[in-house]
């Protein structure tokens, strides 16, 4: 058997079957050809490897080999399987930035507002890395850009706490709410503010951001800015009305 790189080291484990293997490595290595060899000599498009339980289809959206992924698709690659972590390719595709095999997922009718077991859609995981292609695709796509994962995080809360502007903009011209809260009462501007974006800040003012929105520990963006010594977004803060 080949060596694998390892990344895939971790999820093949030894009573893996050799096909899903050589799957694996071949999807690894771009050989779609070899894909398409090993399918038509009786090897399960649909296998998955220990401990994660990728499947091929899932390994290829996050490696973007989309000549691959059009080969499992043709040979009915399951578009719809999940992980034990609720995670598919369509998600994997959003995290990871391979705009090409999201749109070719999204073809074969996977819910454009799926969620892992994490409550993270594809548009969340997308505004978090800083994809702006795909999220621009998934708006227009009418994703649900007001979703909340488990700990109450929207896709701007995402893109707010990373200080991707471009991202912030596209999801508040999609009426994407400024003013929600995460479950201790952290708001996209605390998130901002905590994470010294000062760019995401003066975005989120200017579009109606409550700049005294305090979390449950009765704490304000301008006063955590303060404490954590972010005297230029502090100062922006107070400037706006902070306390």
């Amino acid at each position: 058997m080949n060596m694998i790189i390892p990344a895939l080291a971790l999820l093949l484990g030894a009573a893996s079957p050799d096909t899903c293997v050589h799957m694996m490595n071949a999807v690894r290595d771009g050989d779609a050809d070899k894909v398409q060899s090993l399918i038509d000599e009786g090897a399960d498009v649909n296998c998955t490897v220990p401990p994660f339980g990728y499947s091929p289809l899932m390994w290829a959206a996050s490696e973007g080999q989309t000549r691959i992924a059009s080969v499992l698709i043709a040979n009915k690659a399951d578009i719809g399987y999940r992980n034990a972590n609720g995670s598919c390719a369509f998600l994997i595709a959003c995290e990871k930035g391979n705009a090409a095999i999201m749109e070719m997922l999204l073809q074969g009718k996977v819910d454009i507002n799926r969620a892992n077991s994490d409550g993270n859609t594809g548009l969340m995981l997308a505004s978090r890395r800083g994809y702006a292609d795909i999220v621009t695709k998934l708006i227009a796509l009418k994703a649900d850009v007001n979703l909340r994962n488990r700990t109450g995080w929207s896709a701007l809360m995402e893109a707010s706490a990373e200080g991707r502007t471009e991202i912030m903009q596209q999801l508040i011209s999609a009426k994407s709410q400024i003013g929600i809260r995460d479950a201790i009462g952290n708001s996209c501007l605390m998130w901002a503010s905590m994470n010294n974006r000062i760019d995401a800040v003066r975005l989120l003012l200017a579009n109606g951001a409550d700049v005294n929105a305090a979390n449950e520990r009765r704490l304000t963006p301008y006063k955590v800015a303060e404490a954590k010594g972010y005297k230029e977004i502090a100062d922006t803060l107070r400037k706006a009305g902070g306390k």
